[in-house]
């Protein structure tokens, strides 16, 4: 084999290399662009329910009618018509989240006018408490026994971020699955018919 020949091999290797550190970059990129749009859609989601269950908690006169409304948005957003036995577990569980809600929009208790943090269901958690998804044992600890309807300890489930939080450790530990998985669920397209 002459020197040429050796070269040109190893610049045919070279040229795999090159090529295989490619591939493997655009892989990483397109699971990191993945991962990303994930985090960005469940952003949205999470974003879209609790002001929706917010706005319904609003004018609600006592903490059951606003219970009520919120569940009642959440059923809507699912396109839940009917119970089962998930359903309702899941409705219970998420109770508290819309009791927290309704508790938060009065003023903070100092009378200061203290304002929320800008992100209270997403990226920064308040300290000391778990961040929405974490995982169920860093919030479990904090709730203590469930009390009916999964509801534990009612100074730290008052907080909204908190009861979100709890609420979607609960549901990824008896499920599996995060629960805003549930929102993926494409409605049929019903077709029309012209009469």
């Amino acid at each position: 084999m002459t020197r040429l020949s050796l070269w040109l091999d190893e610049l045919g290797r070279a040229t795999a290399a090159a090529e295989t550190a490619e591939q493997d970059y655009r892989a990483d990129f397109a699971r990191r662009v993945a991962a990303l749009a994930e985090e960005r859609a469940v952003a949205y989601r999470r974003a879209n329910l609790v002001r929706a269950v917010a706005e319904a908690v609003a004018g609600a006169e006592d903490e059951q009618a606003a219970v009520a409304h919120g569940l009642a948005v959440l059923r809507t957003r699912l396109g839940w018509s009917s119970d089962s036995e998930a359903r309702t577990e899941i409705l219970s569980r998420f109770a508290p989240v819309c009791a927290a809600a309704f508790s938060a929009r009065d003023p903070s208790p100092s009378g200061e006018g203290e304002s929320a943090p800008a992100d209270r269901g997403g990226v920064t958690p308040q300290p000391g408490f778990p961040h929405p998804g974490s995982p169920p044992e860093q919030v479990r600890g904090r709730l203590g026994p469930p009390l009916q309807g999964g509801i534990g300890d009612d100074e730290f489930m008052a907080d909204p971020a908190t009861a979100l939080a709890a609420f979607e450790s609960w549901y990824l530990s008896a499920r599996g699955t995060p629960f805003w998985l549930l929102f993926e669920n494409v409605m049929p397209e019903t077709p029309l018919v012209d009469f």
